[in-house]
This record gives structure tokens, sequence and C-alpha cells, in this order.
């Protein structure tokens, strides 16, 4: 009995050992083997502006189960390669601000819309700098605009800042500024980068190949269930009538849920437009042309929700500021709405297709252009 014991734990003793070494060379070998400690090496917390994409890296990231390229430059702005920005510019310079979408989760530089304008652009020698990070939001565009052009002396000519219906919610529940201008979240995950360490299964998924094995099976079984869920309601025709499905997500109701509206809507709104009045300040005293892009959710398209309270705030903000406003509402709700979201968004998702990125870059360019014969900017 003793012998059988003995040998036992002396091979349950090789295959943890066997597992835990090869889990490390897993580490080294596969870009993304670690995914959630390997998101911290790019994904980095910010005294400034909470968080933010490190400067110069090339690596992996997944969205969906998909894993794509990403690079960032010496700013912490995704770019074709991780290139050196001089703070000064020889040629006309856009800058380009907001949250996930800008960031072009799920695609590689080349295939979201700041890279497609990036490349069309550098024809006419027209520099185009991405600022983007998901979950930034107003509070955070401001901020980090504002460390950029008077902290690191960074230098362009125009800002264009994406808000989403979703960053209303941001400004309400999740970010506040502390007195010595560094913005904070009391939220208790996900963007707090800070507590992502995890716990057990966190570390076994990363350094033990049997729990790496396991917690892959448990993500790609979710993932099936998730897609599995969307196509059962795609075939009954309820994507509108289920609170689980995109086209109602929480974080854009406030346009036409009346509950969300009055109980963070309203304040989320109020606070947006403060950010965004600090960030016009900023801009005029720097001689920086600003535009404000507005663009619909799959809750504002499925509902043809061309008269949003997102939208029409933006547009009179804009009005009201000397400020250029770039309309993407009519773009998104000018064909039925099943096409729409399946055309131009990531099945199961809120964010845009490669397709919805060639879309808004058309109209990113066309209005870019419009501008440039413009004889007055809105400085």
């Amino acid at each position: 009995m003793w012998r059988f014991l003995k040998n036992t734990l002396l091979v349950l003793a090789v295959v943890v050992v066997a597992d835990l070494t090869l889990a490390q060379l897993g580490k080294v070998l596969v870009p993304d083997w670690s995914l959630r400690a390997h998101r911290l090496k790019f994904r980095i917390p910010d005294p400034v502006f909470h968080h933010a994409l490190a400067p110069q890296v090339v690596q992996v990231d997944r969205w969906g189960g998909v894993g794509y390229r990403l690079v960032t430059n010496s700013l912490g702005g995704r770019d074709a390669e991780p290139r050196v920005v001089p703070l000064n510019a020889e040629r006309r310079r856009i800058a380009v601000i907001g949250d996930s979408f800008v960031e072009g989760v799920g695609y590689p530089f080349e295939q979201t819309f700041v890279g497609i304008v990036h490349d069309a652009m550098r024809q006419k020698d027209v520099e185009i700098l991405n600022l983007g990070v998901s979950s930034y939001s107003p509070l955070l565009y401001w901020r980090k605009v504002q460390y950029m052009l008077e902290s690191k002396g960074l230098k362009f000519d125009e800002l264009l800042v994406f808000v989403d219906p979703g960053d209303i919610l941001n400004e309400a529940l999740w970010y506040e500024m502390t007195p010595d201008g560094s913005v904070i979240s009391n939220i208790q995950s996900g963007i707090n980068i800070e507590q992502r360490g995890g716990g057990v299964g966190d570390w076994l998924a990363v350094n033990s190949v049997i729990g790496k094995l396991a917690f892959t099976v448990a993500d790609r079984w979710r993932l099936h269930l998730r897609q599995k869920y969307i196509s059962d309601a795609e075939r009954k025709g309820d994507e509108g009538s289920d609170s689980d499905t995109i086209v109602n997500a929480r974080d854009a109701s406030w346009t036409y849920d009346q509950h969300a509206w009055d109980k963070w809507g309203k304040t989320g709104l109020v606070r947006a437009v403060a950010s965004l009045d600090r960030l016009r300040e900023l801009t005029r005293r720097h001689g920086v042309s600003l535009t404000i892009a507005a663009y619909p959710w799959p809750g504002q398209v499925w509902r043809g929700q061309m008269d949003a309270r997102h939208r029409l705030a933006l547009q009179e903000w804009a009005s009201a500021n000397q400020a250029g406003f770039l309309d993407l509402y009519p773009a998104f709700l000018s064909v039925p709405a099943n096409q729409a979201l399946q055309d131009w968004f990531i099945k199961g998702d809120v964010h845009w297709s490669a397709e919805g990125h060639r879309l808004v870059a058309s109209k990113v360019l066309d209005y870019l252009a419009r501008q440039a014969k413009s004889p007055t900017m809105a400085r």
C-alpha cells in the first residue's frame, strides 16, 4: 500500500512539474498564451488619464475569440508600425480620439477606419494619429488631449472626437477627476487594470497546461453558446425584444429608455458636455480645429433613431461651440436595420465589422475633403 501511494505521488509530482514546465514554454512560444497577463504588457494604467496602450509594442490581442495584431507608436497610439512620432509636425497632422471603436478592437490597424484614413491621407502628405483607447469617454478625451498638447508638447492641426452613446454611462458612473487632475474610477473590474490579476483560476489558466486547456475549452464553449443564442434569436426574428441582445445594450439605452435616462443618462450627458466644453477651450487655446463625430450603436440603428438624444445633443453642442460636426447617423440608418446590423457590425457585438470600418472611413475622408476646401475651419 505504501509503495503504491509512493509511486502515485511520484507520478503526480512528475506530471505537475512537466505541466508547469510546459506552461512556461507556452508563455515564451505562444504570443497570447497568458492572455490576461499578456494584456497587462500593453494595456496599462496611466497616472493622468487612467489607462492607456503601452508605447511601441507589437503584440497579439484577442476580441471575440479571434486574434489580431496590435502595434503602437511612441505615443501609445495604434499604428502601422512601432515608430517614433515626432512632437513637431512638418506636415498637416490630424489626431483622432475615441473609445474602442476608434482604437479598432478586433482588427489589425490597416483594417480599422483610422488605419484606412491613415493610408489614404498619407498620399496627400497628411499624418493621422490615433489617440483612442477602449473604455475612454469625454473626460478622458479632454484629459489625454490636454496631456499630449501641454505636458508632452505634441503638435497637431485638427482633432476629431468620436463620441458614442455608451460614453454617457461612462461619464455618469465610471470616472471622476481628483483635485490633482488625475482621472480615477471606482468600478471593481474591467477597466481597472490593477485589479485584473485574478485568483487561482487565472493563475492556473496561465501557469498550467491542464489549466490552460480547461479554461480554453470553457471559453470556447461560452462563445459557442453565445453564437447559438444569437442565431436562435435571428431565426425567431426577435432581435429587438430580448434585453440581452445587442440592440438593447444597456450602455446606449439612455437614448430610448426613459428609466435609463432618468437614472444616469441625464447626469452622464451633463458631465459629457462639461468635458467637451473643457476640450473646446483647450483646442481654441492651441489653435486646433475641432470636430465632433456622432455615430449610433445597434440599438439606435434598430429603432431608426435619427432623432436620438445622443445625436441631437452633440449636433447642438457643435453648433453652439463653432465646432465641426461629422454625423454618421444618416449613413448607418440609410438601409433597413437588419441589413445594417448584418453588414456593418460584428455578429453579436456592438462594434463595427470590417465593412463597418470601411463605411466610416469613407465618410471621414469625404468630410476631411470638404474641410480642406473650406476657408473657415472650426478653430
